[in-house]
């Protein structure tokens, strides 16, 4: 194997780890966002939103990773650009079909817990010409 394969070899596995870190990194932001959320008081539907957020997150989460960690045998099989390197990879159209569910989840999530705190602040007792730039600056910061 030339020099050339090797570092190809490196760069796909770089690109393999980060994918497979990216998941956990993501579905944990999520739930940190959704329990800080819990800190204030919202009504009951906010409050069985974000838990499902959550528990959303976290299934698609966890269901996402085991798919990206497994779905080659051998692992290194996934990087590996050697062709007298043999293993077996599961159809591509699943993890792709998995990606787009939990980026949409993602979506969603980020979507929600950016709308959750405007609500907060719409419904409180500030006066009108405040709760405007409050959210305003809210929808800035989501963002």
């Amino acid at each position: 194997m030339s020099s050339l394969d090797q570092s190809d070899n490196v760069l796909v596995q770089s690109f393999w780890f980060s994918e497979v870190f990216y998941v956990p990194a993501t579905s944990l932001l999520k739930v940190s966002v959704g329990l800080f959320l819990f800190r204030f008081p919202m009504n009951k539907i906010q409050l069985w939103v974000i838990r499902g957020l959550i528990a959303g997150s976290c299934l698609f989460g966890v269901v996402f990773l085991f798919l990206l960690v497994l779905q080659c045998r051998p692992i290194s099989f996934w990087w590996d650009l050697n062709p007298d390197h043999h293993g077996t990879c599961i159809n591509p159209t699943a993890v792709i079909v998995c990606a787009y569910s939990i980026s949409g989840l993602n979506s969603v999530a980020d979507v929600c817990f950016a709308i959750s705190p405007m609500i907060m602040v719409w419904g409180s007792a500030m006066p009108m010409r405040a709760r405007i730039p409050v959210c305003v600056l809210i929808g800035f910061a989501s963002m």
